[in-house]
């Protein structure tokens, strides 16, 4: 799937990079920013838990190559990350689920 179609069955919004989405090909997704084999092709879910939160991993992805992100945190601020194609959801977590169901 291409970044734009995940982005719609998500329900997401893109926050960053919209334009050209549509040819941006995901070849992996991750919510375990240790284990990144594909830093190019790589969709990254930021997932908040109890003990953890992927938001926290976003400049450290950025920095080895990812440049695809689900966040769900509103107020992440991104200047940095001028590549980087972000799209926002409610819930990460519900939304890494929903595209499983899709």
């Amino acid at each position: 799937m291409n970044l734009k179609e995940i982005a719609r069955a998500v329900g997401g919004r893109f926050i960053r990079g919209e334009q050209g989405a549509g040819e941006v090909e995901v070849q992996a997704i991750s919510i375990d920013s240790r284990q990144i084999v594909d830093p190019a092709g790589c969709l990254f879910f930021a997932i908040k838990g109890v003990r953890h939160d992927g938001h926290q991993y976003l400049g450290d992805l950025y920095q080895k190559g990812v440049r695809l992100f689900v966040i769900s945190s509103a107020c992440i601020d991104l200047p940095e990350f001028q590549e980087a194609r972000v799209v926002q959801v409610p819930d990460s977590l519900k939304a890494l689920q929903g595209l499983a169901a899709f």
